[in-house]
């Protein structure tokens, strides 16, 4: 099973993926639905995601 470290920011998120085979791998992606899409294809095999503990964020 592979983790998936999402720390959450207004307007993108930073991943860091760790894989099975203990392989690190770092990326960011957008609150939009391409970086959406980015996102979704690491999450195709068992994956486990921890999110940051984060207040609430608005957007204006």
């Amino acid at each position: 099973m592979s983790v998936i470290g999402i720390d959450v920011s207004c307007g993108k998120s930073h991943v860091t993926l760790i894989t099975t085979d203990f392989e690190k791998q770092d990326f960011n992606f957008s609150h939009n639905r391409s970086g959406f899409k980015h996102l979704s294809a690491y999450l195709a095999d068992p994956v486990l995601v921890i999110f940051e503990t984060a207040g609430v964020y608005l957007l204006s």
